[in-house]
Formats: structure tokens, C-alpha cells, sequence
């Protein structure tokens, strides 16, 4: 506890305090009077005489009263160990396989399903699964980080998840030049909570169906990984869709056919990059899994707690009014018991 001050809401009733020693110097008894007993009292001239008690006691009621009317706090400052959320950059794959539609038991879609009555492709799976992070407040600050052969940012670090969830439908795939850039986009997102408060705990969460495609000369992931580590920032990897991956194909007479996805997803790569900083990896097939996957997410999020100066005050009113009412109590019981005073 440190920097212990007080303060008074309400300065004006301390004017009351003037009206202490007038109780003091109120009319008194110089005469003696007979007791009981035949003897006489001394001359009541002293201000601590018995029978001037009471007087005590009112005066002490007024000055505790015009203290709890002034409203006196005590404040200080302590340190408090006190949980808080991280800051979360959301790291979404918007190449071009991740228009990629999967069936749930990796049965092949009928030749004449339309894109209507197709299942949602692994963009608008990850997108949705985006969205229900930022709508939950799962973080203190997001930030949005879309890639395919090179990363942009969307969205700096922000404390309205629900706007950043806002910008997801403009991300589409047409908008990026082909390819999989996971290590710089790694690094992109790295930059981006590096505009965080010095402290702050932070992570990413990489939604991606997992090959890397990087360039001569590139980030590799490994590498961007070990950055990652070397600031503190788990990275949790998010594998989309299942082995079995299906495009959408029109074909010269303005139909539609479903081709295979050529390359399967690398999820064993994926699981290295999370363990590699402390984070975890989850693979979301298919949009009926996505309740399991944000439940098992939270199950695995990060609990933190740091140590903040926090502000806290003590309101000493109560205590000055219940020692009035006490002092009141005194002075009546003294006026009124007083054998002098019986006269």
C-alpha cells in the first residue's frame, strides 16, 4: 500500500465544526446545590466536571457528525494480481484452396449438386469461426492478418472485436495473388501486436488448410515460429477442412463439376508450429464441428494474470456517524442521570 491520502466530497458541512465549542461554553451552574446525601457539589465551573459531561459528549457528536456528512475517504494504492485478457491476431488463409468444399465421411459431392446446396468451403468456415471469437470477447485487443502469396493487414490492433468481424466479408480470394505464405504471415501478425503495451500477454490464432508455399528466399514458418517463441507469443494453428477437399469447377457450357483437391493438407506441420510456442492445434472439417472447435478452443485459452496498481479507497462516513450516534447516546445518558442536573 503506498501514496495514502484522503479526501473530502463534501467540504461544506465542516462549517458544523464551529458549533463544537459553542457546546462547550454553553450556560453552566456556578452555584452549589445539596445532594441527597446532605453534602453540597462543588461549583460546576470546570468543564470537566460530571455534571458538564454531556456537554463533552455533544460537542464530540457534532464534530463526528459534520465528519460524516463531509464524507471522508481514505485512498491508496496496491498492487493486485489481477487476471486479463490477451491481445489475438486472427490469421486467415485466403488462397485459392481454401475455396475448397468438404463432405462429412470423405464421400465424393453428386455430379449436379449447385453451390447453393454445397456445404460452406473452408474460407467460410474459418471467416465464421473468426466472427464468433471477436463476437465473444475472447481478447482485449484484435487484430486481422489475411495472406495468400504475401500478407496484408486488415486491421491493426483494435478493442471492438465485432467491428473487426465486420471487415470479414470483403476478404475474397480473387483479391490475392495465389499462393501460401504461412511464415510471413506470421511475421505480419507479429508486427501487429508488437503495438501492444509493453507486458501484455498476446497470440495468434492461424486458420489455414496447411501447405506452406513459400517463396526462394521467404519466412519459412519454422522460422517465423521461433520469433514467435522468442517474444512470448503462442501461436494456435487452426487446420481447415478434412483430407478430401473438392473445388468448384465451371465447366465451357456453363456448368459445374467437382475436382479433388490435388495436394492434401499438412497438418502434422501445423501441430510442430503451435507445440514449437506453446500453443495448440485444432482441425475443423466441417461447419457442424465448429461448436466443438470454439468450445475446445476455450478450454485451451490462455489464462493469464499480471500484477497492476489498482486505485482502491475506504469511505469513512459510517464510522464517524456510528461514533456520533454514540456520543449522543453518552450525553443523554449523562444530562438526564446526573443528580445535579435532577434540580
Amino acid at each position: 500500500m503506498s501514496d495514502l491520502t484522503i479526501h473530502i466530497l463534501h467540504p461544506a458541512w465542516l462549517w458544523l465544526l464551529l458549533l463544537v465549542p459553542m457546546c462547550c461554553w454553553l450556560p453552566k451552574h456556578r452555584h452549589r446545590l445539596p445532594l441527597p446525601d446532605g453534602t453540597a457539589t462543588p461549583a460546576l465551573d470546570t468543564l470537566w466536571h460530571p455534571a458538564r459531561r454531556w456537554r463533552l459528549f455533544l460537542a464530540m457528536a457534532i464534530l463526528l457528525a459534520a465528519l460524516a456528512l463531509a464524507e471522508f475517504r481514505l485512498a491508496w494504492t496496491a498492487e493486485q494480481q489481477v487476471g486479463t485478457r490477451p491481445d489475438l491476431a486472427c490469421v486467415l488463409d485466403v488462397s485459392g484452396s481454401m475455396e475448397a468444399r468438404d463432405w462429412p465421411d470423405a464421400l465424393p459431392p453428386p455430379g449436379d449438386l449447385t453451390l447453393a446446396d454445397a456445404p460452406p468451403s473452408r474460407l467460410e468456415l474459418a471467416k465464421d469461426a473468426v466472427s464468433r471469437l471477436c463476437q465473444q470477447d475472447v481478447a482485449e485487443h484484435y487484430a486481422l492478418v489475411a495472406f495468400a502469396n504475401s500478407p496484408v493487414l486488415v486491421s491493426p490492433l483494435v478493442n471492438q472485436g465485432r467491428w473487426l468481424s465486420s471487415r470479414l466479408p470483403q476478404l475474397q480470394v480473387q483479391q490475392f495473388e495465389d499462393g501460401t505464405a504461412i511464415g510471413e504471415a506470421i511475421a505480419c501478425a507479429l508486427e501487429a501486436l508488437a503495438s501492444a503495451p509493453p507486458g501484455r500477454p498476446a497470440c495468434m490464432i492461424l486458420f489455414t488448410d496447411g501447405v506452406d508455399h513459400t517463396a526462394d528466399g521467404g519466412l519459412l514458418p519454422e522460422e517465423a515460429a521461433l520469433q514467435a517463441s522468442q517474444r512470448g507469443v503462442s501461436i494456435h494453428a487452426v487446420g481447415i477442412g478434412g483430407r478430401h477437399g473438392y473445388h468448384p469447377v465451371e465447366t465451357e457450357g456453363g456448368g459445374l463439376v467437382w475436382k479433388a483437391r490435388g495436394e492434401p493438407p499438412d497438418f502434422q506441420r501445423l501441430k510442430s508450429l503451435a507445440q514449437a510456442t506453446g500453443g495448440h492445434f485444432f482441425q475443423l472439417e466441417e461447419a457442424e464441428n465448429l461448436p466443438d472447435f470454439l468450445l475446445d478452443l476455450q478450454n485451451n485459452w490462455p489464462q493469464t494474470s499480471v500484477i497492476s496498481p489498482v486505485r482502491q479507497d475506504y469511505d469513512l462516513s459510517k464510522i464517524f456517524l456510528l461514533a456520533a450516534l454514540l456520543c449522543v447516546v453518552l450525553a443523554l445518558g449523562s444530562r438526564w442521570r446526573h443528580p445535579v442536573l435532577q434540580k
